[in-house]
């Protein structure tokens, strides 16, 4: 039993691994596009899930490659690079010393990541990925985001609660405060050149074969003139 649970963990990590090297890759290959950086993540969530399959494992396997999951990685990208955390988790990935000291239990379905900044402050994160209509804006009601708040008002729990989505804005009957934060399409789409390519990480971004270095002086090169 206990090797078969550690083949399951293992095959778990191996397939997360891939798939954010997959993401990165995707990431990478859309720095010259035009679009705004959320369209880019948009694009990049459908092309994951609608890509074609070959053969029957392909198709049973399709589940890993999900827009949600997907998106939960660029959120984790996101909020490391972009909003500066010092470390963010997968759910699956929060240490268990943590997970004691923020009584998250497993049926906290609600929070997709776990973050900390540099003053230990950690910060409760859902991912929520929404199909975006050109003809009217999205949302994401209250009452969707029931789950994530109802673990987020333990007591000295956490320091923010943040919705990461790529819909315009929450839409809901609750009043917000000071510790509820949305991170939606708007700003998404604000994500600058810079950050983008810390995101992708060290992977080669052309034909040119150019270092994640040498694409920054690129960039600035261009800016400059």
């Amino acid at each position: 039993m206990l090797i078969k649970l550690l083949l399951v963990f293992k095959r778990k990590i191996y397939v997360s691994i891939m798939l954010k090297s997959k993401l990165q890759t995707e990431m990478s290959k859309l720095i010259a596009n035009s679009d705004n950086s959320a369209d880019k993540i948009l694009s990049i969530c459908e092309h994951f899930y609608d890509k074609s399959v070959n053969n029957i494992q392909e198709l049973k396997n399709r589940d890993l490659k999900l827009k949600g999951d997907i998106f939960e990685y660029f959120c984790q990208l996101y909020m490391e690079k972009c909003y500066k955390l010092k470390t963010v988790w997968l759910l699956n990935e929060v240490p268990y010393n943590i997970r004691e000291e923020l009584n998250l239990n497993k049926n906290d379905f609600g929070i997709d990541l776990v973050g900390i900044d540099y003053n230990d402050r950690y910060y409760a994160i859902q991912a929520k990925y929404r199909k975006r209509d050109s003809y009217k804006k999205t949302y994401v009601t209250w009452k969707q985001l029931s789950t994530f708040y109802a673990p987020c008002v333990r007591p000295g729990s956490f320091y923010k609660h943040i919705v990461f989505t790529t819909a315009n804005y929450v839409r809901g009957i609750c009043k917000k405060d000071d510790k509820d934060i949305t991170i939606g399409y708007g700003k998404l789409s604000k994500i600058n050149h810079f950050d983008w390519i810390n995101m992708c990480g060290e992977v080669t971004y052309n034909k040119n074969g150019l270092s994640l270095e040498e694409l920054r002086e690129k960039i600035v090169e261009i800016y400059s003139n």
